[in-house]
């Protein structure tokens, strides 16, 4: 899979924001490829979607946590689109490297929600169960 159609300007880092700033999903999110490989070769992919972020168009890596918190809107992606989210920064560990990423929780009627994982929620991350690690958006 290539960058999606659509999904444009630059990643939003945990540098660009403040804790508990808010944003606008604009489109659903889809896999792409990155540039990283894995270690048979293939690409590895993140799942991204499009934000409006103090005006501004920018792309957004799905951590797992973020799209459990996002069901809260809706299993498919595509009910996402138009609803409000709260940025947070968390540590994640990559590479065996601990450092900053993004968490984008729902906000539903002026609070943050999470709802409970559906079970159609396994098709939303193509990882086998057994080895999805889910670190800054990127399926390993």
């Amino acid at each position: 899979m290539t960058k999606v159609p659509g999904v444009g300007g630059r990643f939003l880092k945990a540098d660009d924001f403040t804790d508990g700033d808010r944003a606008i999903i604009e489109t659903e999110a889809n896999w792409e490829d990155t540039q990283f490989l894995k270690d048979d070769g293939t690409k590895r992919q993140q799942y991204v979607c499009q934000i409006s972020y103090r005006g501004e168009t920018r792309r957004l890596r799905l951590t797992m946590a973020s799209c459990q918190s996002l069901v809260a809107h809706g299993d498919d992606s595509k009910e996402w689109i138009g609803k409000e989210i709260t940025l947070s920064k968390i540590r994640v560990m990559v590479g065996g490297k601990t450092k900053w990423s993004v968490l984008a929780e729902a906000v539903i009627s002026n609070g943050l929600a999470v709802k409970e994982t559906p079970a159609s929620f396994a098709d939303l991350c193509v990882c086998p169960p057994d080895k999805a690690v889910f670190l800054n958006g990127v399926c390993n």
